[in-house]
C-alpha cells in the first residue's frame, strides 16, 4: 500500500523546487545575463531573443526536472516520459500564460477603470494558473496514458493550483502586500506576490497530481488498464 501522506510532501516539495523554481529562476538569470552582456534599457531584437531563450529553458529544464522527481517519487518505471510531459506541459503553458497576461493586463485595467489593479491581477492570474496546472496535469494524463482518468487528472491539478494562488495572494494582500497600492512599485510587490502565490500554487497542485499519479498507478498495477504489463511487474516490485 503506497505511503500517501509521503507521496504527497515530496510531490509538494518537488513542484516547489522544480516549478515554482522555474518561475522564477529563468527571470533572475535572465537579469543577470543582461546585466553581464552589457544590454542596455532598448536590447536589440537578438539581445531579447537571447534572454528569451534563457527563460524558456528555465522553464523546460524545471518541467522535466519536476517529471523525473515524481517518477522517482511515485515509482514510475519509464521516467522518461513523465519528463518529457514536464517539459512539455510546464514550460509552453507558462510562457503562453505569461506572454498572455502582459497582453490582457493593460487592456483590462483600461477597459476596467473603476476596478482596483489588485482585483484586476487576481482575475488575470488565478485562470491562468488554473490553466498552466490543467495542461500540465493532462500531459501527465497522457504520459501515464491514463485515458479519461487524464481529463480527472488535469481538472484536480488546475483547481488545486488556482485554489492555492489565489488564497496566498488574498492573504498576502491582508498582509499589507496590495498590487497596485501606493509605493508597491517600490518594493516590487506584483512581482513578489505573484511568485509566492505561484509557489503555492506549485506546492499544492504537485501534491494533489502526486497523490492522484500514484493512486492510478496502485490501481494499475493490480488489474489489467492504460499500462502496459511489463510496467505493472516493475510497480509491484519492491
Amino acid at each position: 500500500m503506497p505511503n500517501y501522506p509521503r507521496i504527497m510532501l515530496l510531490s509538494a516539495l518537488a513542484a516547489g523546487v522544480c516549478l515554482g523554481g522555474a518561475a522564477a529562476f529563468p527571470f533572475g538569470l535572465g537579469a543577470a545575463a543582461s546585466q553581464l552582456m552589457g544590454f542596455g534599457t532598448d536590447p536589440t531584437k537578438v539581445q531579447i531573443a537571447l534572454l528569451a531563450t534563457v527563460v524558456i529553458s528555465g522553464f523546460i529544464i524545471g518541467g522535466a526536472a519536476w517529471g523525473g522527481a515524481l517518477a522517482w517519487i511515485v515509482g514510475y518505471p519509464e521516467r522518461g516520459r513523465i519528463m518529457w510531459a514536464g517539459a512539455l506541459g510546464f514550460g509552453p503553458a507558462t510562457l503562453a500564460a505569461a506572454l498572455g497576461l502582459g497582453a490582457l493586463e493593460p487592456i483590462a485595467a483600461q477597459s476596467f477603470p473603476e476596478l482596483p489593479l489588485h482585483t484586476i491581477f487576481t482575475l488575470l492570474f488565478v485562470p491562468a494558473v488554473f490553466i498552466v496546472n490543467a495542461v500540465l496535469g493532462a500531459a501527465l494524463g497522457v504520459a501515464i496514458r491514463a485515458g479519461k482518468e487524464g481529463a480527472r487528472l488535469a481538472l484536480a491539478a488546475g483547481l488545486a493550483g488556482a485554489l492555492a494562488f489565489a488564497v496566498v495572494d488574498l492573504a498576502m494582500d491582508a498582509l499589507g502586500y496590495r498590487v497596485g497600492a501606493p509605493h508597491a512599485a517600490e518594493r516590487a510587490t506584483m512581482i513578489t506576490v505573484a511568485m509566492v502565490s505561484n509557489l503555492g500554487a506549485a506546492l499544492n497542485s504537485g501534491a494533489m497530481m502526486g497523490l492522484l499519479l500514484a493512486r492510478q498507478l496502485a490501481q494499475a498495477a493490480m488489474k489489467p488498464g492504460p499500462i502496459a504489463t511489463e510496467e505493472m511487474a516493475s510497480l509491484r516490485s519492491p
